[in-house]
């Protein structure tokens, strides 16, 4: 998190201009004073305070992430030099409108995607070039487990628990041409032409008496690529729908 704070405040720093009046600007933050002689000011719209940039809109959206509303709006206005630039409200209500324009513009593609006959339009996902499960052993050990393996041995290598050698015994034995490099990430595998779609509900507590806000992912599995989806209601089933049919 530190990490992030500190590239946020580069950024800031990179952007800040001195203006004739001793003040600083930071026009991709989106503190601009209407008391600053500025030539392109003409082209905005009529204001009397602060205008809110796309990159203070980014930064808005992007900090809440991580941080409470308020200690986000805190960390804006200490980069920017300029108490009180945003409230917390302001940043809710920012993150509500980006989040609006994002499900409208994946509403959009999903019917644009369902419109195409026989899926038409493919849509991959995330490639799946890295390996998210868990290794068996440490990579040290690979040479260990294979003289292990060699020998039928039924105690695991040091710094390898019994669960995983267990395991990797059991389908070694099944499967003895299985290379080590597979036997070192065992775990279901999609075959092909199939795809492994899984549903899932978050819900979260909300102003009121039993009252709660639902968030619903899906995640789309095939041998290649992975995609999640993310939504509520009848939308994010219009977009798992539409997600389905371009695989």
């Amino acid at each position: 998190m530190l990490r992030r704070v500190r590239g946020y405040e580069s950024l800031v720093s990179s952007q800040t201009r001195a203006w004739c009046d001793g003040r600083q600007a930071h026009p991709q933050l989106g503190w601009i004073s209407s008391r600053l002689h500025m030539p392109g000011n003409r082209l905005l719209p009529a204001h009397g305070g602060p205008v809110i940039t796309r990159g203070l809109q980014e930064l808005a959206c992007l900090l809440p992430q991580e941080l409470p509303f308020a200690t986000a709006a805190w960390l804006l206005s200490w980069q920017v030099g300029e108490p009180g630039l945003l409230g917390a409200t302001t940043l809710r209500q920012l993150v509500r409108t980006h989040g609006e324009r994002l499900r409208s513009a994946e509403c959009t593609e999903a019917v644009q995607l369902l419109s195409y006959p026989g899926g038409g339009k493919r849509r991959g996902g995330v490639p799946l070039d890295r390996p998210r499960r868990r290794p068996g052993w440490p990579a040290a050990l690979s040479a260990a487990v294979g003289t292990a393996l060699a020998d039928d041995a039924r105690q695991p290598p040091a710094g390898m628990t019994r669960a995983d050698w267990e395991r990797v015994r059991v389908a070694h034995a099944q499967e003895p041409a299985t290379p080590l490099a597979e036997l070192h990430r065992l775990g279901p595998r999609v075959a092909p032409g199939q795809l492994v779609l899984t549903l899932d509900e978050v819900l979260t507590r909300a102003p009121g008496r039993d009252q709660h806000q639902e968030l619903r992912t899906a995640c789309l599995l095939s041998t290649t690529h992975r995609r999640y989806v993310s939504g509520v209601g009848l939308a994010l089933l219009r977009q798992v729908h539409a997600a389905v049919h371009a695989c």
